[in-house]
């Protein structure tokens, strides 16, 4: 039994450099969340990211799939699925027809 696909979060272009003073508070840091927020943000994600060879952490926003994206993932892995049950089949035959080559009365040498 398959599960029913349903929609991701996925990431989306906007983000911020997410500065770490190590003088400010915790709470500063959630006002600046909250900012974020209120200016339309939502499913934020904290990640580090490499900048002038030093790592730093990055608030990316993320949100829900539309319909359009949604229908083309799953064209596109129904897409991938048929591509690779040919190859299996292609395989097979390949197989079967090399099987008949080399033992012709089904018996191995």
């Amino acid at each position: 039994m398959t599960d029913k696909p349903s929609k991701k979060r996925i990431r989306d272009y906007d983000y911020a450099m997410f500065e770490v003073e190590y003088t400010q508070t915790l709470n500063e840091y959630m006002d600046y969340i909250k900012e974020l927020i209120n200016e339309g943000w939502e499913g934020i994600e904290l990640l580090p990211q490499r900048y002038d060879y030093e790592l730093y952490p990055f608030l990316y926003k993320t949100r829900m799939e539309t319909d359009v994206e949604f229908q083309a993932r799953l064209e596109l892995a129904e897409k991938e699925q048929k591509k690779k049950a040919k190859a299996e089949e292609r395989k097979r035959r390949q197989y079967e027809k090399l099987k008949k080559e080399f033992e012709p009365n089904g018996i191995s040498n």
